[in-house]
């Protein structure tokens, strides 16, 4: 038998039984509003979670990607102002057994197919949020709205960190700057009291190349670094077709402006 610590309250609880068979903890839980800080305090369990029962909680998976993905792409980074990020859709009853996180770019119809075509799927990260203006109506004839009906339907979170994680450390414009080779990045705009370890965080990057080449060598830098055979490109008309003027700094700005 295991012992939840002391500082979990039992108010918490309607019904909690735990104990072992066959080297597997059976959980079942009703009406537990702090789930996850229960099994954090569980002392020293080493054999694996074989069945769990909610009703009216989070589940373990989508608790678990919430927390990784503050630390990787803090929600406060994000331009809130007009962006939707964090969890847009809680499903009430999480879909059992699932230990898969599925990640897109944009969440449409066919990739939902393809992610609950996996029975081990339980939340899925999109990087487009599927939720930007608001909805006055869930209807299925809404392709939209159809997605976000089918996630709920089916036990499938979704979390979406977009501008949070273009504007943190390592996050998508840190990652394009690498392709243009050795030089020092700085952001655009500098994060408003950044979280602990994100504080050269912000907006865009703006790079200072090492050396300062032409555009046309940029160009073919980014093609290789992103494995693309093809970019577009708008030149400035002092650049005319790829002129050799030499470049020193290179503006990033991963997405786009508010729509």
């Amino acid at each position: 038998m295991y012992k939840a610590k002391s500082d979990i309250q039992q108010t918490y609880l309607k019904y909690l039984a735990i104990y072992d068979k066959k080297k597997y903890i059976y959980i079942y839980i009703y009406h537990l509003s702090k789930f996850v800080n229960l099994i954090d305090s569980i002392d020293s369990i080493e054999c694996s979670l074989y069945t769990i029962f909610l009703s009216h909680t989070m589940s373990i998976l989508l608790s678990r990607v919430i927390r990784a993905l503050e630390k990787i792409a803090p929600l406060s980074l994000a331009e809130s102002s007009w962006d939707n990020v964090g969890l847009l859709v809680e499903p009430p009853y999480p879909r059992p057994n699932s230990s898969r996180v599925f990640l897109t770019i944009d969440l449409t119809s066919s990739v939902l197919e393809e992610a609950l075509a996996d029975p081990k799927v339980g939340v899925i990260v999109a990087y487009h949020p599927p939720i930007f203006r608001s909805f006055k109506r869930l209807n299925l004839s809404d392709i939209k709205q159809a997605i976000v009906l089918t996630c709920a339907a089916k036990g499938i979170g979704v979390f979406s960190p977009h501008t949070a994680l273009d504007s943190c450390v390592g996050g998508v414009n840190d990652w394009l700057s690498k392709a243009l080779g050795d030089g020092t990045s700085k952001p655009i705009t500098l994060a408003e009291n950044p979280p602990t370890g994100h504080e050269t965080a912000g907006s865009g990057r703006l790079f200072t190349l090492a050396q300062p080449a032409p555009l046309s060598t940029i160009i073919e830098r980014i093609k290789l670094y992103l494995k693309l055979q093809h970019v577009r490109v708008a030149t400035a008309e002092r650049h005319g077709s790829l002129s050799n003027e030499l470049i020193s700094t290179v503006g990033i700005c991963a997405g786009s402006e508010q729509p």
